[in-house]
């Protein structure tokens, strides 16, 4: 198996003990989407609550502030993020590993 930073630590496991991801399959797009209403939805429920979803004040208006969606961006950015920056690393440690050898 090659080296990997994201597949080694605690949230990892949890996420492979609750059925989220397997070995062979990251399940990015629905794992971001999982994670995003995690992280969102409640916020969102909250501020609906107390009436802050869609105020008049756009200012104390949840759903009309951009940096909750920037934060359900970076969110889904994370997770989409995993598959690809395992390729690199993997790609970056294989011509370490050949220079190295060379020298």
């Amino acid at each position: 198996m090659p080296i990997s930073f994201n597949r080694h630590g605690p949230f990892y496991r949890l996420q492979r003990r609750l059925g989220l991801l397997s070995e062979a399959d990251l399940s990015v797009r629905r794992r971001a989407m999982l994670f995003i209403a995690v992280a969102w939805i409640p916020a969102v429920v909250l501020a609906a609550m107390q009436g802050l979803a869609i105020d008049p004040h756009h200012e104390r208006a949840i759903l009309l502030d951009y940096s909750t969606y920037a934060l359900a961006i970076a969110i889904a950015c994370f997770v989409l993020m995993e598959q690809s920056s395992d390729n690199r690393i993997e790609m970056v440690l294989k011509e370490f590993e050949s220079r190295v050898k060379v020298t």
